[in-house]
């Protein structure tokens, strides 16, 4: 995990805390902790006291799901446009109080996987039924289609441009993120039976590179236009 996401998740935990302490300020009282110094000033809690921020954290143990349920709801629709954030924005939220409770080596109550699980099922459902009406904030991005994909790599070679026509071609086929396809050198190729094989040094997911698999894609001929891969 990197510090921008230890951050992230820091301050996503610290929006939850603002928001009981306006709304909520009787379970703020007793869902809300000061941080010691000598734990504020421990580099393996990831508080980042050199920002001068997260001095206070949530009481992990005991923690009261239904005040996470009132954030949920209240936090759900962007007050700035109206409309409803992305699951996985929400979803964010949740991953930063479990990582707080595992970096505080806390144990949460078995009843808020049950409710996240239970909130968040539920509002993949209403995102769907809002995104049909226009009320979601769309963020994610559509994956380009194959015609798409061929005109990039049609205009690559035009313009004799080997970087895009090589980058777009790893991309597809690995059906990687930019940040994977980025580090790749030679090392990383090799030549397969009938195919092109691909293997990280490493990956979001495992960054020790101790479960990476190889990706193996083959060469595939147009009618004459030009040469695309597929996954």
């Amino acid at each position: 995990m990197t510090n921008t996401c230890r951050r992230n998740y820091r301050n996503r935990n610290a929006k939850i805390i603002e928001f009981w302490k306006e709304f909520d300020p009787a379970y703020y009282a007793v869902g809300v902790r000061d941080v010691p110094e000598e734990e504020y000033n421990d580099p393996t809690k990831w508080f980042f006291s050199d920002s001068g921020k997260f001095k206070k954290d949530i009481v992990y143990e005991g923690l009261n799901e239904a005040f996470v349920l009132h954030f949920w709801v209240s936090t759900k629709i962007n007050e700035k446009n109206g409309k409803h954030k992305s699951v996985g924005d929400l979803r964010n939220y949740r991953d930063a109080i479990v990582w707080g409770a595992k970096t505080a080596k806390h144990q949460l109550p078995r009843t808020f996987y049950v409710m996240a699980d239970s909130f968040l099922n539920g509002y993949k459902k209403e995102w769907t039924n809002q995104k049909k009406l226009g009320n979601v904030e769309d963020t994610s991005a559509d994956p380009i289609s194959r015609d798409l994909y061929k005109l990039i790599l049609r205009w690559a070679l035009d313009q004799n441009n080997i970087m895009v026509w090589h980058w777009t071609q790893a991309q597809w086929n690995c059906m990687a993120r930019s940040a994977s396809i980025d580090p790749l050198h030679t090392d990383n190729f090799k030549i397969g039976g009938d195919s092109l094989v691909v293997k990280y040094d490493d990956s979001k997911a495992d960054k020790n590179a101790e479960r990476l698999s190889e990706k193996t894609y083959t060469q595939i001929h147009t009618t004459g236009e030009c040469v695309i891969g597929r996954a």
